[in-house]
């Protein structure tokens, strides 16, 4: 009896380090887990404001078919008034 009690005495103070050092571990990745949360936090903000700030390129003037281009030409505009005509269907 006297034995059991010895260990008894010699065990719960092994359990308490144990315990402790659990504790210390466990606290340790939860500090980790919050430094790699912030780091990757920080550099997607970074990556999303440095989009935001960039110089937006400048819209080109939109052109016109080339279709449309051979309309503004003199000779094109003399021959489109022939077209204009009224139909001979409606005769």
């Amino acid at each position: 009896m006297k034995l059991l009690s010895c260990l008894c005495q010699l065990a719960s103070p092994a359990a308490v380090v144990h315990h402790s050092f659990r504790t210390d571990v466990e606290q340790g990745k939860w500090d980790n887990t919050r430094r790699g949360v912030s780091v990757i936090g920080t550099f997607v903000l970074f990556v999303i404001f440095s989009l935001e700030m960039a110089p937006k390129p400048k819209s080109e003037p939109k052109r016109k078919p080339k279709s449309e281009e051979h309309d503004d030409h003199p000779q094109n505009k003399a021959t489109d008034s022939l077209t204009d005509a009224p139909s001979p269907e409606g005769v």
